[in-house]
């Protein structure tokens, strides 16, 4: 436990002070660190380094050398994070025990997915992804629909205008009406996936004809009265293009479901 705990200050000090204080530096060659020949092992974790018996592994330096830094700069900023983890431990107990205690739970949450998703993701097939696909990867999915609405302050005045629109007169009153309207989207040709349409929008829409228009909604803003224009089908892409899309949204239900399940066997007590 002592050896996570100085492992997670080193995560916190990591966002703060050891970021910010060190730079690119040199190893010193007067530093007591772990031999660079072949490296210990622990399991599958390389142990590279260690600072007064902290072990600096393989995957400590990831994260770093993802943003630019080469091993070694990479392996040395690590070093001073370690040194500077230990100190505060040791001079600040209260204050590292209070920053260890608020990132533990994030930390080992994120432990757990990660190892969990590694351990799920084998064991998801192509038939699983092929019955995901007929099941969920619908037609509609690919409908896109062009959309104009107005928003009012009076419900009164949103109804009459409701009225004007769906009785699709051809007359100067509801072409005064439909300019009035604008686009629900302000991207390119206005279009929308169904999915993308706010307040269920793209559902109620979606057994609609061009023209039509939906009751007066209240919402945040006001009350919204949208009218459909326009629909239009892209067709749908095979398997084989959504295959690692389809496999990470189910990777995403299974882990879901492990922490439901896990939720219920806990026991959990909301204080006020």
């Amino acid at each position: 436990m002592k050896t996570l705990h100085k492992s997670l200050i080193a995560i916190a000090v990591l966002g703060g002070v050891a970021a910010s204080a060190f730079g690119v530096a040199q190893l010193k060659p007067n530093e007591h660190i772990a031999s660079k020949e072949a490296p210990v092992t622990t399991g599958n974790l390389a142990v590279i380094a260690t600072v007064n018996g902290t072990a600096i592994r393989q995957e400590d330096l990831l994260p770093l050398m993802q943003n630019g830094l080469d091993k070694t700069n990479a392996l040395d900023r690590r070093i001073s994070q370690v040194v500077l983890a230990q100190q505060a431990e040791s001079k600040y107990a209260n204050e590292a025990k209070a920053a260890i205690e608020s990132v533990k739970n994030d930390v080992l949450a994120q432990i757990y997915v990660s190892k969990r998703s590694e351990a799920l993701k084998s064991e998801i097939t192509d038939k699983d992804i092929s019955e995901f696909y007929e099941k969920n990867v619908t037609s509609d999915l690919f409908r896109q629909m062009k959309v104009k609405f107005k928003l009012f302050a009076d419900a009164k005045e949103a109804q009459t205008f409701y009225e004007l629109l769906a009785a699709k007169k051809n007359d100067r009153a509801t072409a005064d009406a439909i300019a009035k309207l604008e686009y629900l989207s302000k991207q390119g040709d206005h279009f929308a996936a169904i999915q993308e349409l706010p307040y269920n929008m793209g559902q109620v829409f979606k057994d609609k004809k061009n023209g039509d228009v939906l009751q007066p909604a209240v919402i945040r803003e006001g009350v919204l009265v949208s009218m459909l224009e326009e629909v239009r089908q892209q067709e749908r892409p095979g398997i084989d293009k959504l295959k690692e899309q389809i496999r990470m949204q189910i990777l995403s239900s299974k882990i879901d479901d492990e922490v439901q399940a896990l939720r219920k066997t806990a026991k959990i007590e909301l204080k006020s």
